[in-house]
């Protein structure tokens, strides 16, 4: 079982391909609970952005094919046009001291956070208002699928599995390349428009419901299960 046709396609690259059957089945999450969450001021209050602020989030580990410095130089496009803008990176990783060292270096300071490693992730992604994945290579994209659960809009290259989550222009954005321009541009036109933000995290949720869901990634799994025990084709 592989996460996505992406991850298929890379092991049929390397050749790896098992001799049995494959199924391709998307990874599910839970529906949040928004009653147990925290409240999204306290959160935001809490990491340091304004009731004004327009928080943009980003949960990644910090190493070169996650392209959290290539967010770095969107981020100063994006201040240009929209300086209530905040963003917020959770996750730790070997390019820590280089994305400080950029984040000083293009004057980003108190704009750019880096808030390491988190165990309230589903409070961030209450909290923020746009969620976003720059990954230069991604499988899947789980945090896509848990920003969607949350009714948040979000951004993403098309680096892979992200392809086949997001539908560019109904639930998000999908870059057609990593550069820092085009993302730049992406953000701003949702940071811009809060009505389209809405929309485009309404249609996630109901993107999340009908695809991502924890009950539709066990009934896949189990009927190719069934498949496999009475070896018949699978799909």
């Amino acid at each position: 079982i592989t996460v996505s046709h992406a991850a298929l396609d890379a092991m049929r690259s390397r050749d790896e391909r098992p001799s049995g059957p494959v199924a391709v089945i998307h990874n599910g999450v839970l529906a949040p609970d928004i009653g147990k969450l925290l409240d999204r001021q306290h959160t935001r209050r809490s990491i340091g952005a304004g009731p004004n602020d327009l928080m943009i989030l980003c949960l990644a580990r910090l190493e070169p094919e996650k392209n959290i410095t290539g967010l770095c130089e969107a981020m100063l496009h994006v201040c240009k046009q929209i300086p209530n803008a905040r963003f917020f990176v959770a996750g730790e990783g070997s390019q820590e001291r280089l994305i400080r060292e950029q984040i000083n270096l293009l004057g980003l300071t108190g704009t750019f956070e880096l808030l390491g490693f988190r165990n309230d992730t589903s409070d961030l992604l209450h909290a923020a208002d746009v969620v976003v994945s720059p990954s230069l290579v991604e499988s899947f994209g789980l945090v896509l699928i848990e920003a969607m659960a949350m009714s948040r809009p979000v951004i993403a290259v098309d680096s892979g599995g992200p392809s086949e989550i997001v539908v560019n222009g109904k639930t998000g954005f999908l870059c057609s390349s990593p550069d820092p321009v085009a993302i730049a541009a992406a953000l701003i036109e949702l940071l811009k428009n809060p009505e389209l933000r809405s929309k485009m995290g309404s249609e996630g949720r109901r993107r999340f419901e009908a695809e991502f869901t924890t009950q539709r990634m066990a009934e896949a799994t189990a009927e190719f299960y069934r498949c496999v025990l009475k070896n018949q084709k699978c799909r």
